[in-house]
C-alpha cells in the first residue's frame, strides 16, 4: 500500500513538473537608438511571432543597461560599447557578444553652423572648434553608449569640456535632440536616430568621420554560471533569430530617405 502510494505521489509530481510552462518572456535590455530609430517598434512583433515568446523591452542608456544586467535585470542585452561589453564577459556576467550591425555618429547643429565646423572630416578638429567659439553643445550625459564615445573624443581632442556652452542634459537622444532643436545647439547623434527624426528636425549634419564616428552593435547573452535565473532559452531564442535572415531582413529593410539606418556585419 505505501509503495503504491510513493508511485502515485512520483507520477503525480513528475506530471506537476512537465505541466509546469516553459518561461515565454525574454527580457531584453537595449540602448535607446535601437528604440529611438524606430527597429525595435518593427522587431518585437516579428519575433514574437515567429517564436510564440513574448518580448519585454526596456530601452535605457548602454551604461544603465549593462548595469541593471549585473543585477540580473535582462536576460539578453542590444547595445553599443564594444569595451564596456568587453568588461562584462571579463567580468563572468555574460557569456558573449556578437557585433551584428554598425551604422556611424554625426556631429549635428544649427544650419548657421558659428563654431564653423560643416565640411571638416575629423570629428576632434570640429569639437575644437565648438569649444573655441564657446558654441553651445549639447552632451547627452547619461553613460550611454553615445555619451562615452563623446567623452571619447573629448579626450582625443584634448579637451575637457566645461563652462556653460557645455549643457549636459542628462536625457536619452530623442529628448536631446529636441532640445538641440529647440536651442540651436550642436550633439553628437548616431546616423539611425538622426535618420528616422531628419524630417522634423531644424538641425543640419555637419561632421561625418568614419574613422572616429563608428558605431557597433552587439547583442550580448548572460551568464548561465553567474545569473542561472535568467531565461536563458529565450535569450538564446532572440539572439538566433536577430541574427537569423528574417532578423537580418528587418533591419536591412530599416531605410529613411533612400539611406540606410544600419549596416549588416557579416558573421
Amino acid at each position: 500500500m505505501k509503495w503504491t502510494i510513493c508511485v502515485v505521489a512520483l507520477l503525480v509530481s513528475s506530471i506537476s513538473t512537465a505541466a509546469q510552462p516553459e518561461n515565454k518572456v525574454v527580457r531584453l535590455g537595449s540602448t535607446t537608438s535601437v528604440k529611438a530609430s524606430g527597429l525595435l517598434v518593427l522587431l518585437v512583433p516579428a519575433f514574437e511571432r515567429d517564436t510564440g515568446y513574448r518580448l519585454q523591452t526596456d530601452a535605457v542608456g548602454s551604461g544603465k543597461a549593462l548595469q541593471l544586467a549585473r543585477e540580473g535585470r535582462y536576460d539578453v542585452l542590444i547595445v553599443h560599447t564594444p569595451a564596456a561589453e568587453q568588461k562584462l564577459i571579463d567580468q563572468g556576467y555574460a557569456d558573449r557578444r556578437t557585433p551584428f550591425m554598425r551604422n556611424s555618429f554625426l556631429i549635428v547643429g544649427p544650419p548657421q553652423d558659428p563654431a564653423h565646423i560643416k565640411g571638416t572630416n575629423d570629428a576632434r578638429e570640429a569639437l575644437r572648434r565648438i569649444e573655441a567659439t564657446k558654441s553651445l553643445f549639447i552632451s547627452r550625459a547619461d553613460d550611454s553608449g553615445t555619451h562615452q564615445k563623446e567623452l571619447a573624443l573629448w579626450k582625443a581632442s584634448g579637451i575637457e569640456p566645461l563652462g556653460s556652452w557645455y549643457y549636459e542634459a542628462g536625457m536619452p537622444m530623442d529628448a536631446v535632440l529636441k532640445l538641440a532643436n529647440e536651442r540651436q545647439g550642436y550633439t553628437l547623434i548616431d546616423n539611425g536616430t538622426w535618420l528616422a527624426n531628419l524630417k522634423t528636425s531644424r538641425l543640419s549634419a555637419l561632421v561625418e568621420d568614419l574613422e572616429h564616428l563608428g558605431n557597433t552593435y552587439s547583442i550580448v547573452t548572460m551568464s548561465r554560471k553567474q545569473l542561472p535565473q535568467l531565461n536563458h532559452a529565450g535569450a538564446a531564442a532572440f539572439s538566433k533569430w536577430l541574427l537569423s535572415a528574417k532578423g537580418n531582413s528587418i533591419i536591412r529593410g530599416m531605410i529613411v530617405e533612400g539611406e540606410p539606418l544600419f549596416s549588416l556585419i557579416s558573421p
